[in-house]
């Protein structure tokens, strides 16, 4: 209170800063706005002590020092107007200093418009656009304070469509908030009928010409009956002339109501509707229940029909009810069922199912069938009466049984087995309300799949996992989940399932990943694929969407007839497809698969047979692939029966054809599938050619491959015992250039030392003493199968350095170039 202007009086002081306050505030404001540019009315100092005390933010005080400095001819009380709201974002004070007041507004207009909490930037424009000699003060802050643009100004209030004779508050009301001139294209195709203020009723808030269009296609009679209001009424936001020819059709029945027929063309405007209505008032007498019963009809002849066969005690009100949106007779039947047990209760009948009108209506009222009263009469009455009428709404009779049995309600079935099973009333009816189906099995799934669930299930929980199964499915697979996972966790994983395959999925997630995101990944899964996209660590969002597709092959079984491979002798293959996580795709019955001779080293041999197939349960499978000539071949299989002209193979076969007698003949004198192993892809990159190449066959699989030991080792390849009965088998050096031919006699001299033409008689040299060691026939002694091929290939080495040296020195001599 101290730092108060001195200017005041200990009264005013007290009564800005309040008695005893300790804030400083309401003082520093008031000294603010004494700070006001001289020669213009100041604030008086009850102003001050009415503005500054309710202040609550210093952008308040600062609003007015701007206010004093850009509009200093404001009257006190607008300045007081236009910064009560002030704030950093606030739009106010930029408003009043944009604002073209106009010479005919009254002094209070700037605060009267920019006042307020939220004034949305577009309003200056719009009040800036307006003429001020045809708008008043109050009819621009009407128009323009809540645009958001100068579109109702420029779009509709000056649009020269508006007839002249509209006052600037007719043309407020009719154009706030437009975007567009429709509103004012609207009242020009208005009816002539139609006075200025009845046409902007019609007209305001139009998106187009459809108001106009819709009252001017009003029929005469119509407009006789429903009058100027009513036509408003009905047209006021049309598109068209649709709720007009609604009406054109209704207003000359003199039973329909006026109400009646505006309330239906604005709702429903189907010629069945229209039919409906027409007809309803010959069976029931109140306005309000043709209504009810009419709304958004598709079948007049069913809905009337309905009424008709209705229980005749039943009230009209409830017929209505019933009957409403009916397609058939059906909701009636039903109804009638339950009335009549419902009236034997009455008289003393047996049946104890003393009901509701109400009850009935909400149990028949688009039924299907009269599941719904079979299912009331046949629930098990442990549940009581309300339980019953919730199971059975909306449920559906089974058909009979072969011996010709009564029908049975499948809601009714379900909640039966569901209390023989000891669920929970509540928790039975959740499940089997509204069950349908046809065989018992599938509709009893609910209750099935609660009773296999593990304990600890919520009731909600129970309901998320199991309404709507046809089996005990999803709480199995729910049971196979680790119990770590929370129940709703398993429920949302497992709803569903048509197998455990979900719960498979996530144990066979990897380390690392959560619960939330594991239940997310493999929810609907229908295989392991989503799992196994995670191993290559994919996010979530990618693996969630994976889909498994053929993308490889793996040899599962070899053999051939007989106890040897020879020239015609029929070899038999078997290849499992995986897909792109090197996964089997155990359902796969669409991939197609070629298998062709490795064309390096076939030396013209040809493959004969069926030679391309389709994969049947995840298997293809060759039986009779024969080979016309001996020798060492590769057998390459590729998916789809692609004709790849670059041989990456998607798995290979090796095979040794024998000529005569003994020269494909196993040691066991049975099927040999180890010399038959997928080995590595071949490259012509000489590292690789010359480098070991090693496979590990694991136990069991590595039985198999036991009576072959010794072909392989003669092959070049060296056999060991691993851990746990496992194989594995290491190439010597050169084995797979022996096999895929990597030096042939078709090769120049150059290629087959390995380098490039043009080469240096030293490169040369060098090249020749490292190939020559490689293929020397002392180092292949050790190989039988493979030593003659190696001398083969040694002659050609030889040969191609032989021949390069010579051509080295001619060229020297000036003899011509070596090419």
């Amino acid at each position: 209170m101290k730092k108060a202007p001195h200017t005041f009086s200990k009264a005013e002081q007290t009564q800005l800063c309040g008695n005893g306050s300790h804030s400083t505030f309401p003082s520093t404001c008031a000294s603010t706005i004494l700070k006001g540019p001289k020669g213009h009315p100041p604030f008086s100092h009850e102003d001050i002590i009415s503005f500054c005390s309710s202040s609550s933010s210093s952008d308040q005080p600062a609003c007015i020092s701007h206010l004093n400095k850009k509009q200093p001819k404001l009257p006190v009380s607008s300045k007081a107007a236009i910064c009560a709201h002030a704030s950093p974002a606030s739009f106010n004070q930029d408003c009043a200093a944009s604002l073209k007041v106009h010479k005919s507004y009254p002094a209070s207009f700037a605060g009267d418009f920019c006042g307020g909490p939220s004034l949305p930037e577009g309003a200056v424009k719009c009040a800036n656009a307006l003429p001020s000699s045809k708008f008043t003060a109050s009819d621009t802050i009407a128009l323009c304070k809540t645009a958001t643009s100068d579109s109702p100004a420029t779009k509709c209030a000056v649009s020269k469509t508006l007839p002249s004779s509209l006052s600037s508050a007719q043309i407020s009301q009719l154009c706030a908030g437009a975007t567009s001139d429709a509103p004012a294209t609207c009242v020009k195709r208005a009816p002539s009928m139609f006075t200025a203020g009845e046409a902007i009723a019609l007209c305001a808030g139009a998106t187009g010409d459809g108001p106009a269009t819709c009252a001017s296609a009003v029929d005469g009679k119509v407009m006789r009956k429903i009058l100027v209001e009513g036509v408003t009424k009905l047209c006021s936001g049309a598109h068209d002339k649709s709720p007009a020819v609604c009406a054109n059709g209704l207003g000359g029945k003199s039973k329909v109501d006026v109400d009646v027929v505006l309330d239906t063309c604005l709702t429903s405007q189907s010629p069945e509707a229209l039919k409906c209505l027409t007809s309803a008032a010959s069976v029931m007498s109140l306005p309000a229940n043709q209504k009810v019963l009419c709304d958004g009809a598709t079948s007049a002849a069913s809905i009337i029909r309905c009424v008709k066969d209705s229980p005749f005690t039943m009230s009209d009100e409830n017929k209505a009810a019933l009957c409403s949106g009916a397609t058939n007779d059906t909701p009636s039947t039903c109804a009638g069922v339950l009335h009549e047990a419902n009236a034997g209760v009455k008289s003393g009948s047996f049946m104890d199912i003393e009901m509701q009108e109400e009850t009935i209506v909400n149990l028949c009222r688009g039924a299907a069938d009269v599941g719904p009263a079979l299912c009331y009469l046949q629930a098990p009455k442990e549940l009581g009466k309300e339980q019953q009428a919730e199971l059975c709404e909306g449920s559906a009779a089974m058909p009979k049984d072969e011996r010709g049995g009564a029908a049975r309600s499948a809601a009714a079935v379900c909640a039966a087995k569901g209390l023989e099973g000891g669920l929970d009333k509540k928790l039975v009816v959740r499940l089997c309300r509204g069950r349908r189906g046809e065989e018992e099995a599938a509709v009893t799934g609910p209750v099935d799949c609660a009773i296999t669930v593990p304990f600890g299930f919520s009731p909600g929980d129970l309901v998320m996992l199991c309404s709507g199964a046809e089996n005990s499915v999803p709480g199995k697979c729910a049971k196979a989940v680790d119990a770590n996972f929370a129940t709703g966790m398993r429920a949302k994983l497992c709803a569903g399932a048509r197998d455990l395959t979900p719960a498979d999925c996530v144990r066979a997630l990897p380390m690392g990943v959560d619960m939330g995101s594991g239940v997310e990944l493999c929810t609907g899964a229908t295989s392991l694929t989503r799992a196994f996209c995670m191993e290559k660590h994919m996010s979530v969002a990618t693996c969630r969407d994976v889909e498994s597709v053929p993308a490889g092959l793996e040899v599962r079984e070899v053999g051939f007839e007989g106890d040897e491979l020879l020239v015609g002798t029929a070899i038999s293959v078997k290849l499992g497809v995986v897909d792109q996580f090197g996964q089997g795709r155990g359902w796969d019955n669409e991939t197609w698969v070629t298998a062709k001779l490795d064309p390096r080293g076939a030396g013209g041999a040809q493959l004969e047979g069926a030679r391309v197939n389709r994969s049947i349960a995840g298997e293809v499978e060759f039986g009779s692939l024969t080979v016309d000539t001996n020798g060492l071949f590769s057998l390459k299989f590729f998916l789809d029966g692609a004709n790849k002209e670059i041989w990456e193979e998607d798995a290979i076969v090796k095979i040794r054809v024998g000529e005569e007698e003994g020269a494909g003949k196993l040691e066991d004198g049975g099927v040999c599938f180890g010399l038959f192993d997928s080995f590595s892809c071949y490259t012509d990159e000489p590292a690789a050619r010359e480098s070991e190449t090693t496979t590990l066959i694991a136990f069991p699989a590595s039985i198999k491959y036991l009576p072959c030991i010794g072909l392989l080792e003669d092959a070049g390849f060296v056999v060991e015992h691993g851990w746990g009965g496992s194989l594995r088998l290491t190439s010597a050096r050169g084995v797979e250039s022996i096999s895929t031919n990597a030096i042939h006699a078709g090769m120049n001299y150059w290629d087959r030392l390995g380098v490039e033409v043009g080469s240096s008689k030293g490169v040369i040299k060098k090249a020749y003493f490292k190939k020559s060691l490689e293929w020397h026939p002392d180092r292949w002694v050790s190989y039988p199968l493979l030593a003659g091929k190696a001398q083969e290939i040694f002659t050609l080495v030889n040969e191609a350095y032989t021949g390069l040296s010579g051509c080295l020195e001619r060229e020297a001599a000036g003899e011509g170039a070596c090419l």
